[in-house]
């Protein structure tokens, strides 16, 4: 059946916080920037584990990691946001059932 919008909401933030291990809320501390990552979460068996990557990390400096490269209305459907450009968009087309991306 439908959603309400409270079940709407709860599947929202599962989808953006869960992995192999469940619901992460460290993601919540984290923002997302393809091209200036410089931490991972890393999943065991006992939990997730924040690792950081590329280099040391200034004082003050924000911790960021990559939530996957993905089309524009995926971000924004499942993560409320939209990348900076570069961004990719992908539409269907409900009559011919074409992929189109640009």
């Amino acid at each position: 059946g439908e959603l309400d919008d409270a079940a709407m909401q709860s599947l929202v933030a599962f989808i953006s916080r869960a992995n192999e291990v469940g619901m992460n809320p460290i993601y919540d501390l984290l923002n997302h920037h393809n091209g200036k990552r410089n931490a991972k979460l890393s999943t065991m068996e006992e939990g997730v584990q924040l690792l950081v990557v590329g280099g040391p990390v200034e004082k003050g400096q924000e911790l960021l990691l990559s939530y996957g490269v993905k089309t524009a209305s995926t971000m924004y459907r499942d993560y409320s946001f939209v990348e900076d450009w570069p961004t990719c968009w992908n539409f269907k087309d409900r009559t011919s059932g074409d992929n189109f991306a640009f």
